[in-house]
């Protein structure tokens, strides 16, 4: 459904300049934590890179459209949209690690698995009282809520705390949208599925019920966004069209709305653009079309059972089909209703930080490594088959002995190591007791002193 089509007449065709009777935009944000990242395009910068596209809805000014961004600064005029809106969507980055039982052709054991830069949507749909402030049209716009916005490694330490500065960059407006869904009700979905629903391969599912974090670390991130609405004429009608520039860098990717059905010809031409600037697959996504680079919903996803690349890789082709259907984001946040009153105060919302998250990381590399002993302590401990007799038999039992060993005790290091790392905030009671029995009693301070810091 095209964007802003009942409500164009509201707001002006451009964004709104920033206000000079208020120092600032007023927030609709209230977690503790919240980074940012700034705008680093201009509305100009914006306009210009999405022209070439932009011709293409038009069916007009080709040539001209592609050199003003080839050749910035020459004299070509770029194809000016019927509105622009900064707008701030919001996202989050997930660590986690979760415990659980799965089943593999047949047999049930207790697993591990670890996904990295998951990224989820802060927002199911656009609420009615969001269109008048940023003008999309409809109650239940799915669009910027089925596509993984996150920015891309290379800019993932850009982000910078979030403040009301930022909601005038460029001298403009920028709009906000509101979160509505809480990362920790993925889980809360995940241990409600049906046993169809949790078959992740062949041979290859788990057990909903079962599934425990180890640690989840929720990251609230706020990510630029210019939509760009272009207006056309079929021949029965005037249209509009909106595409999405992510706005923190120049890879930005570029996001379009559903082309409409008499647009056949406008589709093949998008696809031809993107293979032959991307090299990209055509994109598979009925909810919104992807113009740039292919990007996932999740980047790493590790498994501690053999084996473990191929599982892998199976877990994070599960979680990526599951995040990208078109009623995921909806799911996430009825299971939110409960929790969103309480996220400012959840220490599992850390900030986006690499002070923060360098612990949690090395903390998940040395779960990583535990992974791989444990995997090699088992294929040595139940698939050796010693030959022989005698001194040779004895000897070559002799070393299986000790490597079997040597893995159960750099097990046994790995898991102190583990230990004495975890954030104090992801430690559940039992392990701060632990902790508290562990570590050495502190020498005793006199009366007066303040030892409570």
């Amino acid at each position: 459904m095209p964007l802003c089509k009942r409500f164009h007449s509201f707001l002006s065709p451009l964004a709104t300049r920033c206000r000079l009777y208020s120092s600032q935009p007023s927030s609709p944000y209230t977690l503790r934590n919240l980074r940012a990242f700034p705008f680093t395009q201009s509305p100009n910068e914006a306009e210009r890179i999405l022209s070439p596209l932009a011709s293409v809805v038009r069916s007009e000014k080709y040539i001209e459209s592609f050199a003003s961004r080839i050749f910035p600064g020459m004299g070509f005029q770029s194809i000016k949209p019927f509105r622009l809106t900064p707008v701030y969507f919001p996202g989050w980055i997930l660590d986690v690690e979760v415990k659980g039982e799965v089943t593999i052709k047949g047999d049930d054991r207790p697993a591990t698995a670890q996904i990295h830069n998951v990224y989820i949507p802060g927002m199911q749909y656009i609420t009615q009282a969001t269109i008048w402030l940023i003008c999309l049209s409809g109650s239940d716009y799915k669009v910027l809520s089925s596509a993984p916005l996150a920015p891309i490694d290379s800019y993932l330490q850009n982000s910078v705390p979030f403040s009301e500065e930022l909601l005038c960059q460029y001298d403009i407006d920028v709009a906000c949208i509101p979160y509505s869904i809480s990362p920790f009700s993925i889980l809360d979905i995940a241990r409600r599925l049906s046993y169809s629903e949790a078959k992740i391969a062949q041979d290859f599912r788990f057990t909903p019920s079962s599934l425990q974090p180890t640690l989840f670390a929720a990251y609230p991130i706020l990510i630029p966004l210019y939509l760009v609405q272009y207006e056309y004429e079929s021949e029965t009608a005037k249209h509009y069209h909106t595409l999405i520039l992510e706005a923190y860098g120049k890879d930005g990717n570029i996001w379009s709305e559903p082309l409409s059905q008499h647009h056949a010809f406008e589709r093949v031409v998008y696809e031809r653009i993107r293979s032959f600037i991307t090299n990209s697959e055509p994109s598979s996504n009925p909810i919104i079309t992807n113009l740039g680079y292919s990007k996932r919903f999740v980047e790493i996803a590790g498994f501690s059972l053999t084996p473990h690349q191929e599982l892998g890789h199976a877990i994070r082709n599960y979680l990526e089909t599951a995040l990208s259907h078109a009623n995921t984001p909806a799911a996430l946040a009825a299971a939110s209703a409960n929790d969103l009153a309480t996220l400012s105060e959840d220490k599992r919302v850390r900030e986006f930080s690499r002070e923060e998250r360098t612990p949690i990381i090395e903390w998940l590399k040395l779960g990583s490594e535990l992974m791989m002993v444990h995997r090699m302590h088992d294929v040595r401990a139940g698939h050796v088959v010693v030959t022989g007799s005698g001194s040779k038999g004895r000897d070559k039992m002799s070393f299986v002995d000790g490597a079997i060993q040597h893995l159960t005790e750099k097990s046994t290091a790995l898991e102190a190591e583990r230990r004495k790392i975890k954030p104090m905030w992801a430690r559940t009671e039992e392990e701060l007791l632990d902790n508290d029995r562990l570590e050495p009693a502190e020498p005793k301070t006199d009366k007066g002193s303040d030892s409570s810091s």
